[in-house]
């Protein structure tokens, strides 16, 4: 019996064996490709980027773990289950093929170009990311991002119902449907926390390279990441100025100063808002969030016909696009603070945004404030005075600023949007200087209140009538406050007698103007072309720019209901995929003058090799809102704002060419442009300051006055930058030389003189090294010696012209050097950064030319009893020296 169960037993073993080796076991050698690969990464010590939910439905066997790695990568594709792309030893990236993915059409027999570019950061904190796939599917045409984070997809195809795949290592996929209209996407990927591993990136290899220069684009574009880590004070629009062609040796000013031309040149648009007023703190920040801007364009020395009403650049700001998850930054500053919420309210259908910016303290105890309010050197003029400064006295200076942005999606194709700015400045400052000339004793006494307040607001919307037709109409306003209150009490006395007299001085200063904007336009793309159509309507309640002294009106421009009438066309051709050709073309009607402007622009590009590409441009522009500049003694900037009455301001009108060349070679980018600008109109203001030291024993000086010279300007000249981004390490190089020169009848008999604050020669070097959670950047800013002329001295109230040789000087050259440290640390999806800026860090003394000059008697020591000269004091004032900014900022 024992020897039959013995049997019985071994019987029933052997066959259950054998059911589970034909049944059980070919049941449990095929999983799922998902848990393949998950065991295969750590079998083979590789990382496999695949779509998890895709993966889960295929099937693979599990014997293939048996081959070494090349045998299990060459297996996998055999099986056509899936294509396994090797980006190097480490990675390798996984595409369903088309059998074992659903979604995919049959290729059509029509054939079809695929045009689109566009950048790819991380959702957190906005870094570009290099080398991320960029799959095009069903095609299973692979791109990835350069060193920029940018791609360019040039592709044929049959294929519908077509769309993009961004993957990237330890990053949730990203998915888009194709065709869009935009034709520069921006993508961003969020981190996948739960799946990240420590890997070392030793190469980035493509099927397609990109190229990193913009597609068919006249300007440059800067992302978030750009304009955080360009500025010690991280602050967009100085950030800009870090770019060849700009001016970027002048301390206190946040207005754009491009290739020689003035801050009103450049027309400025944040989203569908135009704004007439960017600085805060006399321009040592802008009033705009950093946080709150998706990208930054800059057009230096053209832009198309779809903008007009300034004749120099345009910078186009791009707020945040709609999200998906609630995003908030906030960043506490030394001195200052700024705050961004991000919300979405119905997915995909409604969300707000709110961005505000204030300074965290009074900023009139920093010492960056009393940097402000140091007197320069006079010793050029061979002024002697006791006191080399003007010393404040409890002064008071707060901004603020805040961006509300409401965005909605009723339908598919149609979203409408609504914004609102409002940025506010006001500085008390109550100052005293003392001097001594020969036998008179001076004493100033002042009290300066000055602010200025900028709000606009915007409705928009926007239907898409087709993937190919799409219409926007939008309506803003923009209104400008601007005032300065200067009451002087000067105190004379002779210190050979006690004889004293006061004179007290009121002077006020104005500016206030209300814009409203309208637009209509259009967009059709075509399969080699894009046609831009729109109308531009711009209506000027009211403009006014009043000087005041003790009762006494100075200037005044009082102007009401002008208007502007825009019509425009904006082409884009494409032939051979080599040569692209814009042109375009803008007819304005001004009511205050008598004639149809016609402004025709026009770019030629030609794509000589693939990473190489020439473009010319060329336009004629047209400005009727006009912006005078003077300059206190502290050279702290006012800019008042009026319209073109073709009698004391001139409509501005400029031709420029600009010639570029934009070069890829060996991950080296390299961007050579020549340009030349002729502007007719250039307004010139010479102001003569309610400052005039008498002795007491003299009559009464006489009132001043503010003469307004029109003339003519040109400037030309040559940028060149170089960038390369290595593993650690990021340079950004350029050189600039420009002669910019104006000409007035009044002055220097008609002849040519160097325009001011432009400098010939700039050189800027950024570089950046980063590593794990460490960033530090550094900025070197040089400037060559810059001539300038004391209007002043030209000519007298008898008109009697003098020549500029006379009164040239020449200002020192400027250099500074500039400093970031910060370390980032992040948890689950929170991200803190704390960081050190210091400019000027080596604290040198740069200095800079200011027109606001006032007069004082000069005595001859040797001739005692000879009347006094009068002399020319105030003319230089230093710019910022050594400043600290200390800051913290926290996202989720």
């Amino acid at each position: 019996m024992k020897w039959l169960f013995l049997v019985r037993t071994s019987l029933w073993l052997v066959f259950n064996s054998f059911l589970i080796s034909i049944y059980g076991q070919s049941e449990s050698k095929y999983i799922s490709l998902h848990d393949l690969l998950i065991k295969a990464e750590n079998q083979y010590k590789v990382h496999f980027a695949f779509d998890a939910e895709s993966t889960n439905v295929s099937k693979a066997p599990l014997n293939l773990l048996q081959k070494d790695l090349n045998g299990f990568v060459k297996a996998l594709s055999d099986l056509e289950i899936a294509h396994v792309i090797k980006q190097n030893d480490e990675h390798f990236l996984v595409v369903l093929t088309k059998d074992s993915e659903a979604g995919t059409s049959p290729p059509q027999k029509e054939w079809k170009d695929i045009r689109i570019s566009g950048i790819v950061t991380d959702d957190w904190n906005q870094e570009p990311l290099i080398g991320v796939s960029v799959l095009l599917m069903p095609d299973r045409q692979l791109f990835s991002t350069d060193e920029k984070g940018q791609f360019i997809i040039e592709y044929k195809s049959q294929e519908t119902n077509q769309w993009l795949e961004f993957r990237y290592l330890g990053y949730h996929l990203n998915r888009i449907s194709l065709p869009i209209v935009k034709k520069f996407v921006e993508i961003k990927l969020i981190p996948q926390i739960e799946m990240l591993e420590i890997i070392t990136i030793t190469d980035v290899k493509s099927q397609h390279p990109s190229n990193a220069s913009n597609f068919y684009s006249p300007s440059l574009k800067l992302t978030q990441t750009d304009l955080l880590t360009a500025s010690v004070f991280r602050d967009p629009l100085r950030s800009i100025q870090q770019l060849s062609g700009l001016n970027g040796a002048n301390d206190l000013s946040a207005g754009l100063q491009i290739r020689g031309g003035n801050t009103e040149e450049n027309l400025i648009l944040l989203d569908q808002l135009t704004l007439y007023s960017v600085d805060h703190f006399f321009g040592v920040f802008s009033n705009i969030n950093p946080f709150m801007l998706d990208s930054v364009e800059i057009y230096k020395s053209y832009f198309p016909s779809n903008y007009g009403g300034r004749t120099s650049s345009m910078v186009r700001m791009k707020s945040q696009p709609i999200a998906s998850k609630i995003t908030v930054k906030s960043e506490i500053g030394l001195l200052n603070s700024n705050l961004f919420v991000q919300a979405p309210i119905l997915k995909n259908r409604l969300e707000v945004l709110f961005a505000g910016r204030a300074s965290t303290t009074n900023l009139g105890d920093s010492d960056a404030f009393a940097n402000l309010l140091h007197s320069g050197n006079s010793s050029a003029l061979n002024i002697s005075r006791d006191q080399k400064r003007f010393v404040p006295a409890n002064p008071e200076f707060r901004f603020n600023d805040v961006y509300l942005k409401l965005n909605a999606r009723p339908l598919k194709m149609w979203s409408i949007g609504a914004s609102f700015f409002r940025s506010v400045d006001k500085v008390v400052t109550n100052y005293q200087n003392t001097s001594v000339s020969g036998n008179l004793r001076v004493v100033e006494n002042f009290n300066d209140t000055a602010s200025w307040i900028n709000r606009a607001y915007s409705f928009s919307s926007e239907f898409a009538w087709s993937r190919r037709f799409q219409s926007r109409i939008s309506f803003s306003n923009s209104s400008l406050d601007d005032q300065q209150k200067i009451l002087g009490v000067i105190t004379t006395s002779r210190l050979d007698s006690p004889r004293t007299r006061n004179i007290q001085d009121l002077t006020l200063f104005n500016n206030q103007m209300n814009v409203y904007h309208f637009r209509f336009d259009h967009e059709y793309t075509a399969k080699n072309s894009n046609h831009q159509l729109g109308f531009e309507w711009n209506h000027y309640d009211s403009t006014l720019f009043r000087n005041i002294i003790n009762r006494d009106v100075i200037f005044n421009v009082h102007l009401r209901n002008g208007n502007d009438f825009n019509a425009y066309y904006q082409g884009k051709f494409s032939f051979f995929e080599r040569l692209y050709i814009g042109p375009g073309i803008r007819l304005s009607r001004y009511d205050r003058r008598n004639l149809l402007d016609a402004s025709p622009r026009l770019q030629i590009e030609y794509r000589w090799l693939k990473n190489w590409k020439s473009s010319v441009r060329w336009g004629k522009y047209y400005q009727y809102l006009r912006q005078v500049d003077f300059e206190d003694r502290f050279g702290r900037p006012f800019s008042f704002w009026t319209q073109a009455d073709e009698r004391a301001f001139k409509v501005l009108i400029s031709d420029q060419w600009e010639l570029q060349n934009m070069i890829d070679w060996r991950k080296w980018q390299f961007v050579l442009e020549f340009y030349f600008k002729k502007l007719n109109g250039v307004a010139e203001q010479v102001y003569n300051v309610p400052l005039t030291i008498q002795d007491p024993a003299t009559s009464p000086p006489s009132l001043p006055r503010t003469v307004i010279y029109s003339g003519t300007g040109q400037s030309y000249g040559m940028d060149f930058s170089v960038f390369r981004a290595f593993k650690y390490y990021q340079l950004n190089a350029s050189w600039s030389w420009i002669n910019s020169t104006v000409r007035f009848p009044q002055i220097n008999q008609g002849n040519p003189y160097s325009q001011a604050l432009v400098r010939p020669h700039q050189l800027k070097f950024s570089q950046t090294f980063s590593y794990k959670n460490w960033s530090l950047n550094l900025y070197h800013i040089y400037g060559s010696p810059q001539p300038y002329v004391d209007l002043f001295l030209v000519g007298d109230r008898e008109r009697n012209v003098r020549s500029i040789n006379e009164v040239q000087q020449v200002l020192p050259m400027y250099f500074r050097f500039d400093l970031d440290l910060n370390y980032s640390y992040r948890w689950n999806q929170s991200a803190l950064t704390a960081g050190i800026g210091i400019l000027n860090l080596e604290d040198r003394r740069n200095v800079k030319y200011i027109q606001y000059v006032f007069r004082i008697p000069v005595f001859n020591p040797l001739s005692p009893n000879q009347p006094p000269e009068i002399k020319i004091a105030g003319s230089e004032v230093n710019l910022l020296r050594r400043t600290l900014n200390l800051y913290i900022n926290y996202s989720f």
